[in-house]
């Protein structure tokens, strides 16, 4: 028997503002993968260049898991 469970969703004020990175996540895995070269240093330099971003909705996540 099926039971529908409840589904919660997180919509803090900065992942409302960015989102989850799933396109751009995406689309930089792709070009990795297409392009090759020094994948490692490609995905670190996209971190970086991601990290304004990702960086807020990571605290802001955390801080409402620990706070709920």
């Amino acid at each position: 028997v099926y039971k529908r469970q409840a589904v919660q969703t997180f919509g803090g004020e900065q992942y409302s503002l960015y989102g989850a990175f799933d396109s751009d996540v995406k689309s930089k895995i792709t070009e990795l993968v297409v392009g090759g070269g020094d994948v490692d240093a490609q995905w670190d330099a996209f971190l970086a260049e991601m990290e304004p971003k990702w960086k807020p909705v990571a605290e802001e996540l955390n801080a409402a898991l620990l706070n709920p």
